[in-house]
């Protein structure tokens, strides 16, 4: 056998197991790495905007704890004011 086809030997060698064991790496750690850089960024955004996410947790919260008191007092208020029943007047 020449050099040559030597190396073509080889050559063919490598790319046949390598192809799949690239493509077994990509379909396994790809996912995890994009994953990884995803949260790193999201992560890095978050960092930078704390200050803000802190703020609107408490905007959103007093506004969750408003909405709930006007609630319950709609439904106290329905409760007291509305007429018995002919069934609660029987018993």
């Amino acid at each position: 056998m020449k050099a040559s086809q030597e190396r073509q030997s080889s050559l063919g060698t490598w790319l046949a197991l390598g192809v799949p064991t690239f493509l077994l790496v990509a379909c396994c750690a790809l996912p995890a790495i994009l994953i990884g850089v995803g949260l790193t960024a999201a992560g890095a955004f978050l960092i930078g905007m704390k200050d803000w996410i802190i703020g609107m947790v408490v905007v959103g919260a007093g506004i969750f704890f408003l909405v709930r008191s006007n609630l319950r007092k709609k439904s106290a208020c329905q409760d007291e004011c509305c007429t018995p029943s002919t069934r609660d007047q029987k018993g």
